[in-house]
């Protein structure tokens, strides 16, 4: 039961930090480049904090639903496949490259691009949030 509660718990924080993106994301991908660094920076943080929550929230669900470990994070996100979309599955394999990206500044021409487009998709989040709350109220 402590599973389901903490399971809950990194859902309620993923839809937070969704909102606080939601709110704060400027229209554009030109007012975005204009933005100051620390408000990017501040997306970027909270990218890689939805990324990272959504690992937490899988690794929490094989134990809900007994589906076993995986020795790897790609591993853990495709023990998934056939209990979410596999839209969902996909879109949190590319929160993780994105994540990586990020993490470890592997810098490239398009960076403050594909950081803004992520951060214009977080509707694939809500939808990982739903589809997982959907599979916790089966258990």
């Amino acid at each position: 039961m402590d599973e389901i509660i903490r399971l809950k718990e990194k859902l309620a924080e993923t839809t937070q930090f969704v909102n606080e993106i939601e709110e704060r994301l400027p229209d554009s991908l030109k007012e975005y480049l204009e933005s100051d660094l620390t408000l990017k920076r501040t997306f970027e943080r909270d990218l890689q904090l939805i990324s990272e929550t959504q690992l937490e929230i899988l690794s929490l669900l094989t134990r809900v639903k007994g589906i076993g470990i995986s020795s790897s994070e790609s591993g853990l996100i495709d023990k998934f496949r056939g209990i979410l979309s596999f839209k969902t599955v996909e879109d949190v394999k590319e929160r993780r490259k994105l994540r990586n990206m990020l993490t470890h500044a592997y810098s490239n021409i398009k960076y403050d691009e594909n950081v803004y487009n992520s951060a214009r998709e977080l509707k694939k989040v809500k939808l990982f949030v739903s589809e997982v709350e959907s599979v916790v109220h089966r258990t």
